[in-house]
């Protein structure tokens, strides 16, 4: 039994040993070999194209001892679709490391790790990835584009089977974006690991030319043989990324962007190749820039975007967006709470926003085309809110929306007034639509088209438009103004030809409680200052109820010397008074018809009262120009007394005063005489006549 045992052992021994004595040859041997195995880079780049199932080409090999065993290193490995074409792929080089003990025992080279150094993979080879060729499926595939096709489905196998686990480093990846543009990917580090269809991966990824640098990237995913079938989640971190230099190249308004941060968190679920589901999670996030020396600033303390794809029925993708708690600002102004929902269909899209305040919008507008429409939109300045603001279009339909206004305003430009207080509600698309209006206790700042601001105490719009080949047209039927001094209601509408000038047709009754605050009310750059002045000074007082207003015309014909339009204002006074001449005692308690006819003025009163006198009749007549004056018919029926008291009063104090001074008549007199008026404020020609009737005349003797 001892025998057997030491036998035994000892046959142990030299098993033992000369496995040692084998390994060290071997050993030796690899030592010997591995510096020459360049000498045979065409059998190893045979056998590497096999292990791989691609037909590579290797410029050099070089065998290494490292501490625990040998390793094998490939240089310049590309992979071509022709001699002619541009390499698809390229490899600086490749670094093998063989786990010699696994090997020995499984009699087949057993690779430890992979690490794979400045892999260029060049996408934009493969013209069926192209997105600005959509038709190009429908052209006949050349043998070099298939070439290239079946080289990408082979690295498709070669990193996601044949590879067990590998490391990408200074890895470049170019592609094409959705939108069509070329970027390149760059993978500081990749670990990758392959398991029977699951893969996990790990590593830092930036895009060229956008500053998105040092985004670390996760990923858990399976597939069941192809990209497909490719199912699970991808995580990405991103700190403190910068788009400065990108958004410099972008943007050439003179706007110069300071700095860019971004911080944001993605997650995205993919099942059998499709993007299920999508979250992109932003936090203190900003951009800063400079224009005309004033800084300005956008950012966002926190928000989520939601992106969830799915298939129709038909097959076809789909796609909805929404946030939630998005946290903007705008020069430190805190936005009202942001949320937004989108879909995208084949044939439609529909877009939600829920409220935007405007004033927070303006320093972004340095970002729009520099344009006509856009110099507008900056000198009007829109502030308030905009609400329940609904976008969408089916097919090649109209784009259909509606929103809401609050606490809307502008600022004045040329025509337009300023606002600060509209509420409206529009709705419509491209073709036409309607929008209600309304405005409460608000100050309209005119500019030279009034005097002073008008004072709206409510306001009530209801108008409509309607866009077609040959211009577009806006109307109301139903318009309603109150100002503390008027009411007015009324209809119209506007038409702008594409190729004849704008037309205006509109129709409105007026009560004024306030005449003597006309002044507020008259168009100055319509009458011109000095019939505005005149007007202003001679009506002061009274009241007006239903006064009409009549116009219809080309607007750019008006005041219509031609007769080429109608512009009628009718305004029956009542209690009203009228000063036609700061030197002449004004009227009151004055019944006036008082009538605009185009380019004409026209007065005509059966009473009223001027000092002791009562006027029976006044009847004028004016042009409304520049150079323009009133001509006044005035019978006035008074005891002597009063009409020599009225005269005294007037101008003709030194003739007819002074006469009526020295002659004194008693009992009843009438009188009718004439004026004309310039609107200049020159001097005034007054001529008539006085009729006596069984009167006594006393005749002042020391006068």
């Amino acid at each position: 039994m001892t025998n057997v045992t030491v036998r035994l052992a000892r046959g142990m021994m030299w098993l033992v040993l000369t496995v040692l004595v084998l390994a060290s040859i071997a050993v030796s041997g690899l030592r010997l070999l591995l510096p020459q195995l360049n000498e045979y880079r065409e059998p190893i780049r045979q056998w590497v194209s096999a292990q791989v199932d691609m037909d590579l080409q290797i410029e050099q090999v070089e065998g290494h001892w490292r501490t625990f065993g040998p390793s094998l290193m490939l240089q310049g490995i590309s992979v071509g679709s022709s001699d002619i074409s541009p390499s698809l792929v390229k490899v600086g080089d490749v670094e093998v490391r063989f786990d010699l003990w696994r090997s020995a025992f499984q009699l087949r080279p057993v690779f430890k790790d992979v690490s794979i150094h400045d892999l260029a993979v060049d996408l934009t080879q493969i013209p069926s990835l192209n997105p600005n060729t959509p038709d190009l499926a429908q052209e006949p595939i050349t043998p070099d584009d298939r070439d290239k096709l079946s080289i990408a489905q082979q690295l498709e196998q070669v990193f996601f089977v044949r590879l067990g686990n590998f490391v990408l480093k200074d890895a470049k990846v170019t592609t094409w974006t959705p939108s069509g543009e070329i970027v390149q990917i760059d993978i500081n580090q990749l670990k990758w690991a392959n398991n029977q269809g699951k893969h996990l991966a790990q590593g830092v990824i930036s895009i060229v030319g956008t500053h998105l640098s040092e985004l670390d990237v996760s990923a858990n995913l399976s597939e069941r043989g192809d990209l497909e079938s490719l199912s699970g989640q991808i995580y990405a971190h991103g700190k403190n990324l910068s788009f400065t230099p990108w958004l410099r190249k972008q943007l050439t308004s003179g706007v110069d962007i300071t700095s860019s941060e971004v911080n944001a968190e993605l997650w995205l679920s993919l099942q059998n190749g499709d993007v299920t589901n999508g979250q992109l999670q932003l936090t203190n996030s900003s951009l800063s820039w400079q224009q005309e020396k004033q800084s300005h600033q956008i950012g966002i303390e926190s928000g989520i975007v939601r992106v969830k794809p799915y298939r129709e029925p038909d097959g076809s993708l789909s796609w909805r967006v929404e946030t939630n708690a998005m946290s903007w600002q705008t020069d430190n102004a805190r936005w009202p709470a942001l949320n937004l929902a989108a879909e995208w269909q084949a044939d439609k899209w529909q877009l939600a926003v829920n409220t935007i305040k405007l004033d927070h919008l303006q320093p972004l507008m340095a970002f729009l085309p520099d344009d006509e429409g856009m110099n507008v939109l900056r000198k009007l300045s829109p502030s308030g809110f905009v609400s329940d603001v609904r976008l969408a279009q089916v097919g090649d339909g109209s784009p259909r929306f509606s929103l809401k206004l609050e606490q809307f305003g502008i600022k004045q430009w040329e025509l337009i007034p300023e606002i600060h207080k509209l509420n409206a509600s529009i709705s419509g698309d491209l073709h036409s639509g309607r929008a209600i209006l309304s405005i409460q206790n608000d100050t309209l700042p005119y500019g030279d088209v009034f005097q002073a601001p008008l004072p709206i105490e409510s306001g009530d719009v209801t108008a409509y438009w309607q866009v077609n080949e040959g211009g577009w047209r806006l109307w109301s039927d139903s318009l309603q103004v109150t100002t503390p001094h008027l009411a007015v209601n009324g209809e119209f509408r506007i038409d702008f030809p594409v190729d004849k000038p704008s037309w205006l047709s509109f129709y409105g009754e007026a009560s004024a409680y306030e005449v003597g605050e006309t002044w507020r009310y008259l168009p100055t750059l319509s009458l011109g200052r000095e019939l505005t002045d005149y007007l202003s000074a001679a009506i002061r007082g009274g009241e007006a109820k239903g006064a009409q207003l009549l116009w219809y015309g080309d607007l750019q014909d008006f005041p219509y010397t031609k007769h080429d339009g109608i512009f009628q204002a009718k305004v029956p006074l009542e209690k009203a008074k009228f000063s036609f001449d700061t030197e002449w005692p004004e009227l009151t308690d004055l019944q006036l018809d008082l009538l605009f006819e185009n380019d004409f003025m026209y007065l005509d009163s059966r009473h009223a009262k001027t000092m002791g006198a009562t006027a029976k009749r006044v009847t004028g007549r004016s042009e409304l120009s520049e150079n323009g004056s009133l001509a006044l018919d005035v019978a006035v029926a008074a005891e002597g007394e009063d009409v020599r008291d009225y005269m005294m009063a007037t101008p003709l104090v030194d003739s007819v005063g002074a006469a009526l001074s020295t002659v004194q008549v008693s009992g009843p007199v009438t009188s009718e005489f004439k004026l004309d008026i310039p609107f200049d404020g020159t001097d005034v020609r007054a001529w008539g006549s006085a009729t006596l009737a069984n009167n006594d005349i006393l005749i002042d003797a020391h006068r």
